[in-house]
């Protein structure tokens, strides 16, 4: 995460940013797609930098993908289609987090932030969905429903008018 929450905890990453851009320029040159997992900004920040580094050092073109995307700053957003980086999320899990332990570290308004499916779509970026089961519904239309709406499941809606 790009600012501490809770507890000064950012998150922990695996390797620092020199290593992802090199693991990300070798596998890149060598036809490899990327796929890689990322819940907080500063995740996603480093793996959009290593795959950017990748595209300047061998000219590639490939789509890579980023799954989850929790939490990410705007000024991310036009790097997923300007780097040909695609996104899965399973947004069944924002539903999930609503009273989630993540939503009091995070604090508002950033827990209102989480999983930004609309921010991603409208950006032009390709966007796919799962369901991420068995550890949340196999139901796709509940997905979709959380995706939409951004409520608990069988909540009403306001009818557009």
């Amino acid at each position: 995460v790009h600012s501490a929450c809770g507890e000064n905890h950012c998150g922990l990453a695996n390797f620092s940013q020199e290593q992802l851009k090199e693991i990300v320029t070798i596998l890149d040159a060598a036809g490899f797609q990327i796929h890689s997992h990322c819940l907080g900004d500063a995740a996603v920040t480093m793996v959009l930098d290593a795959v950017e580094a990748a595209r300047s050092a061998n000219g590639s073109t490939q789509q890579h993908i980023i799954a989850h995307v929790q939490l990410l700053r705007s000024r991310d957003t036009p790097r997923f289609k300007a780097l040909n980086v695609g996104v899965t999320m399973s947004p069944f899990w924002n539903f999930m987090n609503v009273s989630n332990v993540c939503n009091e570290r995070l604090g508002s308004p950033r827990k209102w932030h989480q999983y930004p499916c609309k921010e991603i779509f409208d950006s032009g970026a390709t966007l796919g969905f799962g369901s991420d089961w068995p550890v949340s519904s196999i139901n796709p239309l509940a997905g979709i429903e959380v995706a939409v709406t951004r409520c608990a499941l069988s909540t009403p809606h306001p009818t557009a008018g």
